[in-house]
């Protein structure tokens, strides 16, 4: 069988229970079959600190489509990642979101905004901060690929992607 590993990570998600487990990250909906979400991040889950596994954290952040599971990773005490199961795209994300706790809050109007606790007793908003407000995000990418056969450093002004929406096509 498997079980939920704490408390604080089992969410409701599209009338179905999304929680952490001792070998991943699973879904389950009442019905005899249970749904193992995890399979590829399966190097994250493994680096879940067993220890503290009962202190992991979870929100299910509704207006994103995303269940957001804090968790301590590579021999850490407290949560430090945050996996990201976008459920609409089905594919995840890893943040350095160190969230203890989670806090979902809704206004008269039904908009929601999300607060964290880290390890230091200091709340956040999600959302309010160290964003672009709107603007291009400038990056570079070094790459041995342009220009292979020659030791000259080449700008290059624009790089598309085509992919599908899941991580793996990447």
């Amino acid at each position: 069988g498997v079980g939920c590993v704490s408390n604080a990570s089992i969410q409701k998600v599209r009338g179905g229970l999304i929680f952490l487990a001792e070998d991943g990250i699973y879904r389950f909906d009442g019905t005899p079959n249970i749904v193992k979400l995890s399979d590829r991040i399966g190097t994250t889950i493994s680096s879940i600190n067993p220890s503290r596994r009962r202190l992991a954290a979870s929100v299910h952040w509704r207006s994103k489509n995303c269940y957001l599971l804090s968790v301590a990773v590579d021999g850490a005490h407290d949560n430090n990642r945050t996996i990201v199961y976008d459920y609409r795209n089905d594919s995840f994300w890893l943040w350095d979101v160190p969230a203890r706790t989670w806090l979902l809050d809704e206004d008269a109007s039904d908009n929601e905004r999300l607060y964290f606790l880290n390890q230091n007793a200091q709340v956040y908003e999600m959302g309010v901060g160290n964003h672009d407000h709107g603007s291009a995000i400038s990056s570079h990418i070094l790459t041995q690929r342009i220009g292979e056969n020659s030791n000259t450093k080449t700008t290059v002004r624009q790089v598309e992607i085509l992919t599908d929406n899941h991580t793996s096509s990447l």
